[in-house]
């Protein structure tokens, strides 16, 4: 499954779309992080996260998908040390 911005936003989000449900998404220890803010804070700081280097945007075919750059798995790692 390939997901960009906007399913990435949604999945921080909390959100009940169907496609979140049907692959069962909302089982990530990050959905509904953020659902506290509006989905367009949620994607500027995705936006961010893709600036300084942190994530980065790979393509399967034409569809975008949104992963972890070098740097960005470098604090991750640190995270579940």
């Amino acid at each position: 499954m390939t997901g960009g911005r906007n399913l990435l936003a949604k999945i921080l989000k909390g959100s009940k779309d169907k496609r979140i449900l049907k692959h069962e998404l909302q089982l990530s220890p990050v959905y509904g992080y953020y659902r506290d803010l509006k989905l367009e804070d949620i994607m500027h700081r995705i936006d961010w996260m893709i600036l300084k280097g942190y994530l980065e945007i790979e393509y399967d075919d034409r569809l975008p998908m949104i992963v972890y750059s070098d740097k960005g798995w470098a604090i991750e790692r640190e995270t579940f040390v």
